[in-house]
């Protein structure tokens, strides 16, 4: 049924872009869309905007770290999805887990993949905020620019943010004008991709805007085993039509429906070997044969999601905006994974449901004048459901079911308001402040069938879990400004960050009420900063600059058992004392002429507070990790007993990210450029447990340096486009731990190998 949608969708979208081409045959041209990839045309850098702060504001004025991209620079640099923006800004990590990602920027954002965390980090498309943690593998296509904001955001974002957010916006309708771009692709895997969209005004007041995405790429991997499935396989279909309505000058009006439907065949995990050989365990060497993995279950990862947005726009005759963000999501998921990556047969399947709702109101002072605010509030539903049977373990050794019932109801309500004084034409001060009101609920209930045989299954009494939590918090931002000349922009502020707090799921159950139910405490960090934007040899070149220092309180740890009573299971606690994050960003931009290129760089220091006597990841016995609900439930000790993590490098904290990107446009005979650009980013080393002492703790969690190199030669002939492109030129082979695995062994999955192909576009 699911691959008859999917054609059902492939061909509703190809016919789409047939009448969109076979339209612009008797259609006026017009400028080509920022769709499609572009040779440099400016000879100095453009002005870049962002609209984080619900205006439109320079980069170069704006008091934040950031890094903002345009959709053709998301394509000339090879990044189609979230996984690859960690190549092209300072201070980002992505982590994939087959199911969704966490995100990371200066180490705070979600370490530990579930659906009871909050995350740090927020990801908004046209201003709304999506789900947190899954339904994130949306691609990049007809996007307008993605903003990457670094350090708490705690004054306009829909939520709290205490680590950055990142604002996705996509290419809106235009009036008066007939204009689109569609683009086809084949590359190795047989990767196959059809793209575009087509801008079609309907009458001087009304426009609409279709954009679509089909993907068809085979499996990395070789699977082994008498597996069902296609583990790592891609069949995509999504869909998007906005509509722009200005009934008057003063009103205008956007809806926008985004349909998704990302089939991946299955997860393609595999568990980290572990060397027979014992001590000293070799650097890195789990990264050998991740893509030859052993599988005998039915394997599968398919959801849907849909995602509605209506804006409203009215400006008042003083010049006073009152806005309306609405915002409708729903999202299906369906997956079954391996729990030992062999042939035992133990797997892991859910099917879930995620619906959010949310609303936000903004009142905005005119831009002229010396004094300029914005008042606002915000209202968000969020809802999962798993339903009981539909989700759970199968375990064949004893034989059993651990069987789910899930739902997570959870609200925000929230305040805000910014004023900025302008005090002298060179001299602003800008406060801000923002009070949140949350409230979370756990209904969880495990049940356990043993023998799984029809008829003579044995029910073990239900392990009921009910926990309510509300948080109240207000987070605030002083910033001062100062603008010496035309080409010199510094700033300095202090702001606060919070992040609520959650409810740990009942672990394995051995009977009602045997392990009480854990709530663990919101996390707060206060973060200094201070930077410097400026552009250089008659605006040929841009930089910014920025230094930070952060003090967090209550960081939010799993800690994750592989031996005992239930392995896989995951605790979140607080971590005592002050976590100290500080780090240095950099960024430049230059054009001189036909030569283009841009660069950036991080470092970063964590250091977790102090948590001695912390029950270890590889086991422990004392009757203290018993009662504390760690680690170490009762199983035999693997290593040792305690470990003190305070100090350490905090998790998904890389000490230095790096990349570089150049072009250079090659003019040849009748108009057309030749332009070969190169990509390269590197990640450094990072840990992903805050246990990191022992020696098989160095080789189960700490990731080796990701290098990602790539390429391409794009020909452009006014509106007709070819490129040829290589990904992952190094075939660097590197993996990412599975945070999202109740697994009884510690299972990875691989990022993309080398990967090359042709694309062709037009633009209409």
């Amino acid at each position: 049924m699911m691959r008859s949608g999917l054609q059902r969708a492939v061909s509703a979208t190809a016919l789409l872009f047939g009448l969109s081409v076979a339209g612009a045959a008797g259609a006026q041209q017009a400028p080509p869309p920022n769709g499609a990839p572009k040779g440099p045309s400016a000879s100095t850098v453009g002005e870049v905007v962002i609209t984080a702060e619900r205006r439109v504001v320079s980069l170069q004025r704006a008091p934040v770290s950031a890094t903002v991209v345009s959709g053709a620079e998301l394509q000339q640099k090879g990044v189609y999805d979230v996984d690859e923006l960690q190549f092209i800004t300072p201070s980002l990590t992505v982590t994939n887990y087959g199911i969704g990602e966490d995100y990371n920027i200066r180490g705070i954002g979600k370490e530990e993949t579930n659906i009871q965390t909050p995350s740090g980090i927020i990801v908004y498309r046209d201003g709304v905020a999506t789900f947190p943690g899954f339904f994130t593998q949306e691609p990049y296509y007809d996007i307008a620019s993605v903003e990457v904001l670094r350090g708490p955001q705690g004054t306009f974002a829909g939520q709290n943010a205490t680590g950055g957010a990142i604002f996705v916006t996509e290419i809106d309708p235009v009036l008066n004008r007939f204009q689109g771009w569609i683009e086809g692709q084949y590359g190795s895997y047989d990767d196959v991709r059809l793209r575009g969209a087509v801008n079609i005004p309907v009458s001087d007041t009304l426009a609409i805007r279709l954009a679509g995405n089909l993907e068809r790429e085979d499996s990395f991997y070789t699977v082994t085993g008498p597996h069902a499935g296609s583990p790592g396989r891609t069949e995509e279909a999504d869909g998007r039509v906005s509509v722009l309505w200005t009934p008057t000058p003063a009103l205008d009006v956007l809806f926008k429906n985004d349909f998704n439907y990302i089939d991946l065949g299955g997860l393609p995990d595999s568990p980290i070997p572990i060397p027979k050989s014992g001590p000293p365990y070799p650097q890195y060497a789990s990264a050998a044969g991740l893509f030859d993995i052993v599988s005998d279950i039915n394997n599968y990862n398919f959801e849907t999601f849909d995602r509605s947005v209506l804006k409203a726009s009215y400006t008042f005759g003083d010049g006073i905006i009152l806005r309306s963000i609405t915002g409708y999501q729903i999202g299906r998921l369906t997956f079954s994974q391996s729990l030992d990556g062999s042939t035992a047969g133990n797997a892991f399947y859910a099917t879930g449901k995620e619906q959010i709702g949310s609303e936000e109101l903004n009142l905005l002072s005119p831009d002229s004048g010396p004094l300029k605010w914005i008042v606002g509030g915000y209202y968000q539903s969020d809802d999962v459901r798993i339903p009981l049977g539909m989700s759970g373990f199968d375990i064949h050794t004893p034989p059993l079911d651990i069987l789910l019932d899930y739902n997570t109801p959870k609200t925000t309500a929230a305040g805000f308001g910014q004023l900025t004084w302008e005090v002298t034409d060179q001299f602003e001060i800008v406060g801000g402040a923002r009070y949140t009101h949350s409230t979370f609920t756990l209904n969880d209930t495990t049940e356990i069938l043993l023998f799984g045989l029809p008829g003579i299954d044995f029910k073990l009494p239900p392990e009921n879990a009910h926990a309510e939590q509300t948080d109240d918090a207000v987070t605030a931002k002083i910033d001062f400004n100062w603008r010496p000349d035309d080409r010199n922009f510094f700033y300095a502020f202090v702001a606060n960050g919070h992040k609520p707090g959650g409810i740990n799921t009942t672990p394995v159950p051995f009977g009602p009420g045997a392990f009480p139910i854990h709530i663990f405490s919101p996390e707060n960090l206060i973060d200094y900063e201070a930077g410097w934007k400026s552009s250089f040899a008659e605006r040929h070149l841009r930089t910014q600059l920025d230094v930070y220092y952060t003090t967090y309180r209550d960081f939010q740890l799993s800690y994750t058992s592989t031996a005992g009573a239930a392995p896989g299971q995951s605790i979140i606690q607080n971590v005592p004392g002050a976590t100290t994050i500080y780090g240095v960003e950099g960024q430049v931009q230059a054009v001189f002429g036909d030569l283009s290129f841009d660069a950036s760089a991080d470092y970063l220091h964590s250091r977790l507070g102090s948590a001695p006597g912390t029950c270890t990841s590889t086991g422990g016995t004392s009757p203290s990790c018993l009662a504390s609900g760690l680690v170490g439930l009762g199983g035999p000790a693997t290593g040792v007993g305690y470990e003190d993590i305070g100090g350490v490098q905090q998790p998904y904290a890389p000490p230095w990210n790096v990349n570089f990107d150049a072009q250079y446009a090659f003019h040849l005979a009748g108009g057309s450029t030749l332009t070969p650009r190169l990509s390269f980013g590197y990640v450094d080393a990072q840990w992903t447990s805050p246990f990191q002492a022992a020696p098989i703790e160095q080789y189960l969690y700490r990731l080796a340096p990701e290098k990602n190199l790539n390429a391409q030669i794009a020909w452009d002939d006014g509106p007709n486009h070819v490129t040829l492109y290589g990904t992952n030129l190094l075939d660097d082979h590197y993996f990412a731990e599975d945070p999202g695995a109740n697994a009884l062994v510690i299972m990875r999955l691989a990022s993309p190998p080398l990967q090359y192909g042709i694309r062709v576009a037009r633009d209409f």
